[in-house]
């Protein structure tokens, strides 16, 4: 009996994931669904509204959605919100990470990496709207917990230390901002080496910290080698297509 039971109660958790990512898998799509296959958009802006207007909508039907489960919700919500910051658009955005870190907070408690990331996501959209005074205490209070929960050395906790570098820089606050690229790029080169995109990213990056700062040398030397190192890829890039 009690194998039967377990039989029967693995079945309905399949049945009920599967019903999730349907559900998922239509809201989602209707995003491209909704664009009109006959219109022939002028320019990139047109399509690029189009698309906008359907992921609001998406975002729409979400908030309605017979989905089921919450945590499948505030995961398609983190999505759709990374979405339309993408789109240029973060008031909406906003909208749908806070409802997204909510409820994983409330499902998941403060110390797992799925609300430490939808923390990093919202704080990043508050950045995007101009919300500095939001943005900086939510990434520096998640950079604290997921650094002693995971370590430095951390894909996401490098990731939260960029952005706080980048929340710094555009505050004025050059003397946070540049300890915390510089520790930043050290991580990136000895976690994934000197050509690494995200290693290359930072470095662009505190080079033009550098530069507001009025660090000419180091600015300099830091487009030398992220020059370089780019040169490097294009030439391997290169030998690799013959």
């Amino acid at each position: 009996d009690t194998a039967l039971q377990q039989e029967q109660l693995a079945r309905q958790q399949a049945e009920a994931a599967l019903g999730y990512a349907q559900k998922g898998n239509e809201l989602l799509a209707s995003v491209f669904t909704n664009l009109d296959p006959q219109a022939n958009y002028a320019t990139v802006g047109e399509l690029r509204n189009a698309l906008k207007r359907s992921l609001e909508k998406a975002v729409q039907e979400l908030e309605g959605s017979a989905i089921g489960d919450p945590l499948e919700v505030a995961r398609m919500q983190n999505t759709l919100g990374n979405a339309l910051l993408g789109m240029g658009e973060p008031t909406w955005a906003v909208t749908v990470l806070e409802k997204s870190l909510a409820t994983r907070r409330a499902q998941l408690g403060p110390d797992h990496p799925d609300t430490h990331l939808s923390m990093n996501n919202l704080a990043v959209g508050y950045q995007s709207a101009g919300k500095l005074d939001l943005a900086l205490p939510l990434l520096e209070e998640t950079l604290r917990v997921h650094k002693t929960q995971f370590g430095p050395g951390h894909p996401l906790t490098l990731t939260i230390m960029n952005n706080l570098a980048a929340g710094y820089r555009a505050a004025g606050k050059l003397d946070l901002a540049l300890p915390l690229y510089e520790e930043t790029l050290r991580l990136l080169r000895a976690k994934y080496g000197p050509d690494h995109p995200h290693t290359l990213t930072t470095m662009d990056n505190l080079a033009q910290a550098y530069c507001d700062s009025k660090e000419g040398d180091k600015a300099a030397s830091l487009f030398a080698e992220f020059v370089a190192s780019q040169r490097s890829i294009q030439w391997l890039l290169g030998w690799v297509a013959l």
